[in-house]
């Protein structure tokens, strides 16, 4: 029914995020669709090379990407973008998983180590990144 892609450095403009249009598309179509969010950061980068990026530069790179494949699976995609936050999560309404390296694709991986979190945890993560939580600031948020 939902499903929450949570990483402060998705960015589907760069090359190893390459497989969150499939993941879209694997999502749908189908009836009733489920709501997608996918959360993230307001800046790229970290330390002195931090770079902040405007809502308006947010809602190219991720429309110029997904918009189609949300099109053609009739998925409504919500993007929140955020202040800050560090940890990478799938959450759905079925489990929540805790990802250390998120959804990149990494060219030489290591083997990466998935933590299933218990309901109480995974209620808490999407409480946490509900709009009037205010655990952490929305910058912009935008359907694509």
């Amino acid at each position: 029914n939902s499903i929450m892609f949570i990483d402060p450095h998705l960015d589907p403009t760069l090359t190893h995020y390459g497989s969150i249009a499939e993941m879209l598309k694997a999502c749908g179509p189908r009836t009733p669709a489920p709501r997608i969010e996918i959360h993230r950061v307001c800046y790229s980068g970290s330390g002195p090379g931090r770079q902040l990026h405007t809502p308006a530069e947010w809602e190219h790179r991720f429309k110029s990407v997904l918009r189609q494949a949300a099109r053609e699976t009739g998925l409504g995609v919500e993007v929140f973008i955020w202040d800050d936050f560090h940890d990478r999560y799938l959450v759905s309404n079925l489990i929540g998983i805790l990802i250390p390296n998120g959804f990149d694709i990494e060219i030489n991986p290591s083997i990466p180590r998935w933590a299933r979190l218990d309901r109480e945890h995974r209620d808490s993560v999407e409480k946490d990144f509900a709009p009037a939580a205010r655990m952490h600031r929305l910058e912009h948020r935008f359907m694509l």
